[in-house]
């Protein structure tokens, strides 16, 4: 949500509809929120670069299985399939690359990537010239023992809210440590609102 807002002026000023839907009021998980919300801002800024005024971009978390899913929808001018499998290649631009200078440096999807990996989850795209693309981010949640671990940290004390983490104060400051301190890909992961 804190991507969208971010976005909305320039997507009212570009004409592209901005939209974000959440599936669940409140959705905890493992990150980094700031990697993550680097991730899906490089997303939606690629969405709205490749839309045209009148177009779309949704943004959309929703858990599945065990996993968060964070979609970017566009319908903008897509990518050809030939160069769909590599999308996601550091220094990696699309064959228009010289007819859209604006287009970038080619590491922004690969920095994605890198993100959703060290989080242990993975990243697709989908796509079709000519009728946008859809980028999916699955980030792993742990539904046996991720609510524990929030209910432990003194509800009445956590403010997830203003922090953008899981944070608590007096006992339950142990335990959130011990729970943080069991993510060595993800050294500054915490308990999240995503």
């Amino acid at each position: 949500r804190t991507i969208v807002v971010a976005y909305a002026s320039r997507a009212e000023r570009e004409g592209i509809a901005l939209s974000f839907s959440c599936a669940h009021e409140r959705l905890v998980g493992w990150a980094d929120r700031d990697r993550i919300e680097e991730a899906v801002g490089n997303l939606v800024e690629n969405a709205l670069k490749f839309s045209r005024p009148g177009g779309k971009v949704r943004v959309a978390l929703a858990r599945e299985d065990g996993w968060a899913e964070i979609r970017v929808q566009d319908t903008g001018r897509g990518i050809p399939e030939d160069e769909l499998p590599h999308v996601f290649e550091r220094f990696r631009q699309g064959s228009d690359a010289a007819r859209h200078p604006a287009q970038g440096a080619g590491i922004g999807l690969s920095l994605v990537r890198e993100v959703v990996e060290r989080h242990g989850g993975r990243v697709e795209a989908r796509s079709e010239a000519g009728f946008g693309s859809t980028f999916t981010l699955h980030l792993p949640l742990d539904p046996a023992d991720l609510p524990n671990a929030v209910e432990r940290l003194d509800a009445g004390r956590l403010n997830a809210e203003r922090l953008g983490a899981a944070e608590a104060v007096g006992r339950g400051v142990t335990e959130a440590r011990q729970a943080n301190a069991a993510i060595p890909e993800a050294p500054r992961a915490k308990a999240t609102v995503l």
